[in-house]
């Protein structure tokens, strides 16, 4: 192994990994964000052979406790498939992200309860009779409200209509 070879930035190698990545554009713009904003900044001017397994573990807990488990898990995925990178191309001789000292936050799945059927049929009764089949199709389906009506996973539905529809 060159010794030179750890003196590698990590952005550098990050950059390559991104890259490399053959995922949906939902995922590769997911990717990117969380190497922007969460591992760059914190990794991306450091040489791969500085990184330690105990540094990576703050700060993970440290995304955990900021802001949530799903952005934890991210961001040390990028981080992980960065270093697996360096690892692969002979720039470190282990990737510090896999110490037994790192800890990944499980995923926090909560509960899901099903509405009755009296619910559904008041929350179907409650639209225009020619949105029945939507309500009704989106209920036994499971399906959020946006994606019973294709809007975008972030628009709220409320304000889109009033806006668009000439609700009050």
């Amino acid at each position: 192994m060159d010794p030179e070879a750890g003196k590698v930035r990590f952005e550098e190698v990050a950059e390559r990994w991104l890259a490399s990545r053959v995922v949906d554009p939902a995922t590769a713009l997911k990717y990117e964000s969380s190497l922007r904003l969460h591992v760059v900044p914190v990794f991306g001017r450091r040489q791969l052979r500085t990184i330690k397994p105990s540094e990576i573990a703050a700060w993970v807990a440290g995304l955990d406790a900021r802001f949530g488990a799903s952005t934890a898990r991210t961001a040390y995925l990028v981080m992980h498939g960065t270093l697996e990178v360096a690892v692969d191309d002979e720039a470190i001789k282990r990737n510090p992200a896999k110490a037994r000292v790192v800890k990944v936050p499980a995923e926090k799945g909560g509960k899901t309860t099903a509405w009755s059927d009296e619910v559904v049929l008041r929350i179907v009764e409650g639209h225009p009779a020619q949105y029945w089949p939507i309500a009704s199709i989106g209920a036994a389906r499971g399906l959020r409200q946006a994606s019973c009506s294709g809007w975008p996973r972030r628009t709220s539905i409320s304000r889109r209509w009033l806006s668009e529809f000439g609700g009050r």
